[in-house]
């Protein structure tokens, strides 16, 4: 079993208050679930309205797999262009 993990960090722009600020974390996620098998939420940052750290996880049988869907998602939500990727720290682990 191979498990990928990433870490995304989001610059999100012309926020004034959580509230827009969750409708956008809320999109990206939505919609990276749906068109991709991963798991995913968000796990730091939660009182910013600027920025947002977003988890990502995907199972799967190779390691090629695994890196090529995680590289697949980041790529993803660069297109949506709802927010700035910052930085997407991934680890790709065999158990």
């Amino acid at each position: 079993m191979v498990v990928g993990i990433m870490e995304l960090s989001l610059a999100l722009y012309d926020n004034a208050s959580l509230k827009d600020k969750r409708s956008v974390v809320r999109r990206v996620i939505h919609r990276t679930r749906n068109t991709f098998n991963v798991s995913a939420a968000e796990v730091e940052d939660l009182d910013f309205a600027d920025r947002a750290t977003l988890g990502f996880v995907a199972v799967g049988s190779q390691h090629s797999y695994v890196q090529g869907m995680l590289d697949k998602v980041e790529n993803f939500i660069v297109r949506l262009a709802l927010c700035d990727v910052l930085d997407a720290h991934k680890s790709v682990e065999h158990y």
